[in-house]
């Protein structure tokens, strides 16, 4: 059964009507709309640390012998109150604003598991020593060196998750619509999506984007999103807040990023021909020798974030 949401709007002019939205979704998507509640509205839905009710953040009884976590990369920790592997009062505290009483809106939200995660990785001196994600050696298309640039700018929330060959033209035939097909297959609806495209010229590029890759009646993803190509070295093109033209799918086509009539990077319904220009949104160069290829491989992937 889904969730449901109540928000009553009230005019800001002198009548005394109130505007009544209601919204509906699924269960899974219940943590990450609190945490964006907690984000964007701290004042309202987030911890009153100057006397208000709300949750109790107390230290642990072996608080003395501890040192609150250095959180690297932006994390923001939600302590659960039962959890002694942390010094509650001291990791929470650090993520306040100077006068103490709302939470700063620059750390991302994020839980004490994957708090703790990153904080392993982040104590590994150099990329190379990062062991390689479970289930991304699959690839036919990408290369160890590769795949270790790659894994730098992946979402966060994906970074050192196991990685899941979604769809494959060499398994599954060259077909959008069999993309789109496995994509939906796909139960986690956080994970982000990496599409990897090799031409005929045996160049390697492709994108990031936030979500599932669908077909849509409009644009749709966040400035996570981003263009990567190997030609002619590695490169990536991050969204620049010019518009917000991420991706649009559609039967006939995925276009990634747009502006003055130009995709950054488009293929078509049968994964045999694509297209790159500069565009607005990622301010790239073309991805390829070519603004016109021919595709000779497809991977999509997914990343499992519930392991």
């Amino acid at each position: 059964m889904p969730f449901f949401l109540h928000i009553q709007v009230k005019q800001t002019d002198q009548s005394s009507s109130k505007t009544q939205f209601w919204f509906s979704f699924p269960p899974e998507m219940a943590d990450s709309f609190c945490s964006f509640l907690l984000l964007h509205c701290p004042d309202k839905y987030g911890t009153d640390c100057c006397g208000g009710e709300g949750t109790s953040f107390s230290p642990s009884s072996t608080s003395a012998d501890c040192t609150a976590p250095s959180v690297q990369d932006g994390s923001f920790v939600i302590v659960n109150g039962d959890d002694q592997d942390l010094p509650a009062r001291a990791a929470y505290n650090q993520f306040l604003t100077p006068d103490k009483c709302s939470l700063n809106r620059q750390w991302e939200i994020v839980t004490v598991d994957e708090a703790k995660r990153r904080l392993s990785l982040s104590n590994l001196s150099s990329l190379a020593e990062q062991p390689l994600p479970s289930g991304c050696q699959e690839s036919r298309l990408l290369k160890v060196p590769l795949i270790r640039r790659l894994m730098e700018f992946l979402p966060a929330r994906a970074q050192g998750y196991p990685w899941l060959l979604v769809y494959s033209s060499e398994l599954h035939g060259f077909a959008l619509s069999t993309l789109y097909r496995h994509m939906a297959m796909f139960k986690d609806c956080m994970s982000p999506s990496l599409l990897v495209i090799r031409d005929t010229d045996e160049h390697t590029f492709g994108c990031v984007v936030n979500c599932l890759l669908a077909i849509s009646d409009h644009f749709y993803g966040t400035g996570e999103s981003l263009l990567f190509t190997d030609y002619p070295q590695f490169e990536v093109y991050r969204w620049t807040g010019a518009n917000n033209y991420i991706v649009k799918g559609s039967g006939e086509s995925l276009a990634f990023g747009a502006g003055n009539g130009v995709n950054g990077l488009w293929l078509d319904s049968d994964l045999y021909h694509g297209r790159t220009e500069p565009c607005e949104t990622f301010d790239n160069r073309p991805l390829t020798q070519s603004t016109d290829f021919v595709i000779s491989g497809v991977e999509a992937w997914c990343f499992r974030l519930n392991d």
